[in-house]
Formats: structure tokens, sequence, C-alpha cells
């Protein structure tokens, strides 16, 4: 069985060990009082930004229990219109993230396709983006992802 779903507020715990999984294994959570910050900031986050759709998630449960193995998100942004997007909105897809042992079943794809498509039936968005890792690459690319080298970032 494989059901591939919106995530609801039922789901924050599991998001949120999901998320904080997916950070441990790029490296970009290096210690416990790091990860119990982020656990608890991303929990917050969560119970204020899924009600109210500002960040929209899809998982895909494997079993008749409804464990969930993958999980991927998408947020928008407004910005000025250009000649390639005229109505400004576009789309950033984070958070893909599929358990170690659910790996090369087809659950990060189907996630994927489910944001695809609700970005194109749902919004007027003309551009999703994403971060990539390595592994993750030939999936995005796959599904028409174009890598791009135009961004720069500041951090403080």
């Amino acid at each position: 069985m494989r059901l591939i779903r919106r995530a609801t507020s039922d789901d924050i715990a599991t998001l949120t060990a999901l998320r904080l999984a997916l950070l441990r294994e790029t490296g970009r959570v290096t210690d416990d009082q790091q990860e119990q910050l982020l656990r608890e900031l991303t929990d917050s986050y969560l119970r204020r930004a899924l009600p109210q759709e500002e960040f929209l998630v899809w998982v895909a449960e494997v079993d008749e229990q409804g464990t969930i193995a993958a999980t991927g998100g998408l947020v928008f942004l407004s910005r000025p219109p250009s000649p390639e997007n005229e109505a400004g909105l576009e789309g950033y897809v984070l958070n893909m993230y599929t358990l170690p042992a659910w790996r090369g079943q087809g659950l990060a794809r189907a996630i994927l396709r489910q944001i695809i498509a609700y970005a194109r039936q749902h919004t007027s968005a003309r551009r999703l983006w994403l971060h990539a890792s390595d592994a993750g690459r030939p999936l995005y690319a796959s599904e028409g992802f174009l890598p791009i080298t135009r961004e720069m970032e500041l951090l403080w």
C-alpha cells in the first residue's frame, strides 16, 4: 500500500522528525543542543504554517498503519511580474526527504509529482525551484527541473 496525501496538523511530530533527519543527514545539524532547539522551532513553525497553508506538505504513507516514510513541501513567494512569470508567483520546493529504508521505491517522485500538479492546477505560479542534493539531482532533472547558477546568498 502506498498513499500520497497532504499532511495535516496530526502529522507535525512526524514531519518534525523527518526534517531533523534530513538536517542531520546533510550535516546541517551537528550537535544535540542544536537539534533540540531546531526541534522546538520546527514544531512551532509547523503548528502555525500548516493550518494557514503557508507551508504545504505532502507525505507518503507506506503501510496500513499510516507510517510516513517520505515527505516534501512547498512554499509560495510573490514577486513583481516579469516576462518569464507574469503572475509573479513562484513556488519553492523544500524538505524533500525519504527515510533510507524506503529510498529507490518512487516515493519522492510521487510526492514531487503531486507538488508540481498542485502548483499547476491550483495556482498562477509559473516557476518552481529548489536546492538539490547530489542524490536528488537525477530525480529533479528527470521531472524537468533545469540547473541554474544565478543564486548568491548573504548570511548573518
